[in-house]
């Protein structure tokens, strides 16, 4: 169900069970990071009903400082996460499972911080309006296509339509 092998890029059909994991997986969160975790949401593809995706989960994690990401990174360390890197300042990258079969992304920044709402305004504009869901979906294929092999090629792809959808909404959906 989950699993992918690090740098690869390789869609499947939307599985309703990775719902079911991601709830697991929350509640494993909540339970060791507790007052840590102000906010806990199930992005990217793999959230969005209908969408194809890489079986791999997406987890915003919303600490309430940034002060608060070194004690956090020790916490998911327990969890079987492991820091990854620092994308950008206020976004810690951390992945869970071995390179061959990776199954959780997890994406730790700043909860109510602009990182944190462009993450799940993209993922709810996503599920409520079908031709923006189906014009990504074209793009992640043809991206996927291209770049089964070159991850970070893949993602700085869809780059363009994501930051387009959360600039102008009113505009993809005509």
């Amino acid at each position: 169900m989950l699993g992918l092998q690090k740098g690869t890029v390789r869609l499947v059909p939307h599985n309703p069970a990775w719902q079911q994991a991601f709830e697991q997986e929350l509640r494993r969160l909540q339970l060791a990071l507790g007052e840590y975790a102000p906010g806990i949401e199930h992005v990217g593809s793999t959230a969005v009903p209908d969408l194809e995706a890489k079986p791999v989960l997406d987890i915003l994690l919303g600490a309430p400082t940034l002060d608060d990401f070194a004690t956090c990174n020790l916490m998911l360390e327990e969890l079987g996460y492991h820091f990854s890197r620092a994308p950008e300042p206020g976004w810690w990258f951390h992945v869970k499972g071995p390179e061959i079969s990776r199954t959780h992304y997890l994406h730790l920044c700043v909860f109510d911080s602009a990182f944190w709402h462009d993450h799940i305004r993209f993922r709810d504009y996503l599920r409520s309006h079908e031709q923006v869901r189906r014009d990504y979906e074209e793009l992640k294929r043809d991206l996927a296509r291209d770049y089964a092999d070159d991850r970070p090629v893949y993602t700085e792809g869809k780059s363009d339509f994501i930051l387009s959808v959360l600039k102008n909404p009113h505009e993809r959906n005509r």
